[in-house]
């Protein structure tokens, strides 16, 4: 008899730790948001190769709608896509560069044509898992990320190009 009653409460206590959980998911509010920014670029030219160094901050607190009502209840940020692209150029340059998020590199060209990289319509996605992950990790924990696009311009006239920026991001917030 003494079994029986244990193996009742064991079962009592396994079950309400269960059912909390899916309580718990219940309330939880999923959502999908895009945030996007661009990095402008203004290159002055010197003698020789220019270097040059932006930064744009994504800081889902300057976002609207759904990410604005539950930001201080997101419990989990899924990084669906992270994408970018070269929208516009005022003049052809050879460049070679690098983009960081949050100080971790996605991508690094050597010695291309910007009018190459503006003509080409489609954007470069970063796809490997891993790497959305830390996207991911840095957004829950600072609600915000840091792109910075660093690189070397062959050019000896002005240039002006722009780069768009653009993430969708899965949203699980808990507002109870």
């Amino acid at each position: 008899m003494k079994t029986t009653i244990k193996f009742l409460v064991a079962l009592t206590i396994i079950f309400s730790f269960t059912s909390c959980e899916k309580i718990d998911e219940l309330t939880d509010v999923k959502f999908d948001t895009t945030v996007s920014e661009n990095i402008d670029v203004t290159i002055t030219p010197t003698k020789g190769v220019t270097t040059f160094d932006e930064e744009v901050i994504i800081d889902l607190k300057d976002g609207s709608g759904d990410i604005n009502d539950y930001l201080q209840y997101i419990k989990e940020i899924d990084v669906k896509e992270f994408q970018y692209e070269f929208i516009s150029t005022t003049a052809d340059a050879t460049i070679s560069a690098k983009l960081f998020v949050d100080d971790v590199e996605f991508l690094s060209i050597q010695d291309i044509s910007l009018n190459q990289l503006v003509q080409n319509t489609e954007a470069y996605l970063i796809e490997v898992q891993e790497d959305l992950d830390k996207i991911a990790i840095k957004l829950e924990s600072n609600k915000k990320m840091t792109i910075r696009y660093e690189g070397e311009i062959t050019t000896d006239q002005p240039v002006d190009f722009r780069i768009k920026v653009t993430s969708l991001l899965g949203i699980t917030a808990d507002p109870i």
